[in-house]
């Protein structure tokens, strides 16, 4: 490989290095505290066998991924299944004056999205409750992973 074609492959092995972190830098946003707050407000899943919180930041970047604010991400696992979950969860945020448009029609739907404007004065807060799955980019059929993940985020009126 003679010098010309060397150069040519450092810079592309660089360029998206330093993209990457230049993007990373300045478009990551970490949950805010009303998101950590009421985060650990959440009851856990009563027959959860893990329960974790995280607040990593997340590159937010509205025009690309609708990203507003970095959400606070609860997982567990359970051995219930994903209608156990819904149930324990709607039941359980609308008694606490959480509001939410999601029923069961047919089918159990895959997520639940459910928000509540009475916790903070300044802010509208949302949960989203889904079940994670493995699903090989829409490749093939989705598998059960007994896992689940709440993704709290509160928006600044």
């Amino acid at each position: 490989m003679n010098k010309n074609g060397f150069i040519w492959l450092i810079i592309l092995i660089v360029l998206p290095l330093i993209s990457f972190y230049l993007i990373k830098t300045n478009f990551s946003k970490i949950p805010n505290e009303k998101s950590k707050k009421l985060a650990s407000t959440i009851r856990p899943y009563s027959n959860a066998k893990s329960w974790q919180t995280t607040n990593n930041s997340k590159i937010c970047i509205f025009y690309v991924n609708k990203c507003k604010e970095a959400p606070s991400v609860i997982t567990f696992s359970s051995d219930d299944g994903w209608a156990e979950v819904y149930k324990f969860y709607r039941d359980n945020l609308i008694s606490k004056g959480w509001q939410t448009a999601s029923h069961i029609v047919t089918s159990i739907p895959s997520s639940l999205v459910i928000g509540n404007d009475t916790y903070f004065e300044d802010s509208v807060c949302e949960a989203v409750i889904r079940e994670n799955k493995n699903n090989y980019l829409g490749l093939l059929d989705a598998e059960e992973t007994d896992s689940f993940t709440i993704s709290v985020s509160c928006f600044i009126d």
